[in-house]
Order: C-alpha cells, then structure tokens, then sequence
C-alpha cells in the first residue's frame, strides 16, 4: 500500500474531520473512499468516451451490427407488435 500527502485548506480540513466524528471513521478512510469513487467514475467517463467514439467511428460499418442479429431484432419486433394487435383486436370484440 501507498501513501499520498494531501495539504488541504484548513475549512476543507475541519469539514473532513467534522465527517469523521459523526460517521466514527477515520479521515483517512473517508478520504481513501472519496479518492476511489473518484477513480471509478473517471475510468467510467473514459469507457464511455472510448464506446461513444468506436461508435461514431464504425456507424454504418459492418462493426456497426451483425445482420443475423438485427434481422432477429426486427423479427422479434414485428412478433411482438402482431401480438400486441391481436391483443388490440381482442379488447375491441369484447366490447
């Protein structure tokens, strides 16, 4: 494990410290868990602006979708809206 120095101004400090009093941790790991959900949401944030730039990069590419797999989405699609009619259909005779 690693240590890291982090001067703070002295109102962060104190509202660090007031943090950790009233949760019964320790400032070290409230700030540990500050710094690692830091992390995650950056490295989340990149994988989102890598994604969003594969996908411009490749719309309408063959990378852009597997026909197989479109062709079962639009399948399952007209499957599911002629179930949806038939349903539609059925209502309105009862009445």
């Amino acid at each position: 494990m690693k240590n890291l120095h982090v001067p703070l101004q002295d109102e962060l400090h104190a509202a660090l410290m007031a943090h950790a009093r009233k949760s019964g941790e320790s400032a070290t790991a409230l700030a540990r868990q500050a710094i690692v959900q830091f992390v995650r949401e950056a490295e989340r944030a990149q994988r989102r602006a890598e994604l969003a730039a594969f996908a411009a990069e490749y719309a309408g590419t063959d990378w852009d979708l597997d026909p197989n797999l479109e062709r079962a989405g639009l399948e399952s699609l007209a499957l599911y809206e002629a179930a949806q009619e038939n349903e539609s259909q059925g209502q309105l005779e009862a009445r």
